[in-house]
């Protein structure tokens, strides 16, 4: 939980995403890991585009769709954390404005 907030709290930093991936917490193979990781510090991948659509400069087609199925696995649910924290703080900013 702490690597996700970490996450968060970096922007999502390449180092803070690979920690969170390599903690087992996901249904991702160790393997697939350490090959989006060589792939994402070998310059095809950003900081920014962690988040979004994967636009690689692979040949491949199917390789890009695997590694962006690979990154949706691994950042979708940071993403849906993200969006019940913000619900929550929403929430509670409505229910003080009501008092």
């Amino acid at each position: 939980m702490l690597s996700i907030f970490e996450i968060l709290q970096k922007n999502y930093s390449k180092e803070s995403v690979f920690q969170y991936a390599k903690m087992g917490f996901l249904e991702i193979e160790q393997s697939d890991i350490l090959n989006w990781k060589i792939i994402v510090r070998n310059g095809e991948l950003n900081k920014i585009n962690l988040k979004k659509i994967l636009f690689m400069n692979l040949k491949n087609k199917q390789e890009i769709e695997y590694y962006n199925e690979l990154r949706k696995k691994i950042i979708e649910p940071i993403e849906n954390l993200k969006q019940k924290i913000r619900k929550g703080k929403n929430s509670k900013r409505n229910n003080i404005s009501n008092i």
